[in-house]
């Protein structure tokens, strides 16, 4: 967001806004977010992990291309979807990964997860940056429509990644964990 406010094209497209105009528009993420958390957890234990993700790429999907519309008000709303999005990933895919991860390599990958939110914000910066000299609103859209790019690339591994042997255990659900050939991890694990 902060490399589309530097952007004249952004500027003009929201009207120039200011103040607590302004403050909103950026607020609005965050406000997404705040009111997805609880349902995320709700979700991610009673329907399982990999169902809050899936839920998550809606979100996404839904803000990304919510910008695409030449309408301010668009923009606000792809903020809060994204926000959402945010959510449901940031409950969700960790929970996934520490349960699916091998514990030798737990701690590792949960990093690279955490890490992954630096990369992608370093990526968006450097698409802003280049995209500052397009003469038309695609100057900001197209950083907006590509924050789809890396999730789009991690779906395969999701769907072809097991649910969580932990919550499929949780639900009694011990055949499916057998079948999967986890549960020897999960007994070492207590």
């Amino acid at each position: 967001m902060n490399g589309l406010q530097a952007l004249t094209q952004w500027d003009l497209f929201m009207g120039s806004p200011v103040g607590a105009w302004l403050g909103f528009i950026n607020a609005i993420y965050w406000l997404g977010m705040g009111l997805s958390y609880p349902l995320t957890a709700i979700v991610a234990n009673k329907f399982g992990r990999k169902l809050g993700v899936y839920i998550g790429y809606v979100f996404l999907l839904a803000g990304s291309l919510v910008v695409i519309s030449d309408n301010h008000v668009a923009f606000i709303i792809s903020r809060f979807l994204v926000g959402c999005a945010s959510a449901w990933f940031g409950n969700a895919v960790p929970l996934l990964i520490n349960e699916i991860s091998h514990p030798s390599y737990r701690g590792i990958v949960s990093a690279l997860f955490m890490c992954g939110w630096y990369v992608g914000g370093t990526i968006a910066a450097f698409v802003t940056f280049g995209t500052r000299n397009v003469p038309n609103d695609w100057a900001w859209r197209i950083p907006s429509v590509l924050q789809l790019l890396l999730p789009i690339l991690a779906l395969p591994g999701l769907i072809m990644s097991p649910e969580s042997p932990r919550w499929l255990v949780s639900v009694d659900r011990v055949d499916q964990v057998r079948l999967s050939g986890c549960i020897h991890e999960l007994m070492d694990t207590y």
